[in-house]
């Protein structure tokens, strides 16, 4: 957007609207510092995640070793996004995030991994963007970026 209440406006109309049958998240991004994709502020230590609904989801961790996982089908589960994004190295955790925050409601179609150390995460982003999962083509960004 070309100012900031152009995005204010798109942020509040847009949230949680529906796309093609997905409930969008829109909110606004922040670029560097601690700020990021779907909700979360880091901490350190901790990541916290304000779901659609009344829940929260905590990520612990070091935001460095981090990445959001998007455009992923409601049905991928857990074990097999962590099986597909070892490809770029040890998966310590991974959490596909759903509208309430808990593991018990639907998935949002976007997830956060953490991998054992930066150069992982780093290969993550390289080379699993724009991969293939259950036939969809998966972004994979940084996390707090």
């Amino acid at each position: 957007y070309s100012n900031a209440a152009e995005a204010n406006a798109a942020v509040a109309t847009l949230a949680e609207t529906e796309l093609q049958g997905r409930r969008m998240l829109v909110d606004h991004w922040s670029s560097g510092g601690h700020g990021g994709k779907s909700g979360f502020s880091g901490m350190k230590g901790m990541t916290e995640m304000k779901g659609f609904g009344k829940g929260k989801m905590e990520v612990h961790g070091d935001p460095s070793l981090l990445v959001y996982v998007g455009n992923l089908k409601y049905e991928v589960q857990w074990q097999e996004l962590k099986d597909h994004m070892r490809q770029a190295g040890n998966v310590e955790f991974c959490k596909i995030m759903t509208e309430d925050g808990t593991d018990f409601t639907r998935s949002i179609g976007s997830a956060c991994v953490r991998y054992s150390n930066a150069a992982e995460a780093n290969a993550a982003v390289a080379t699993l963007a724009e991969t293939e999962l259950q036939g969809r083509r998966i972004l994979v960004d940084y996390w707090g970026q």
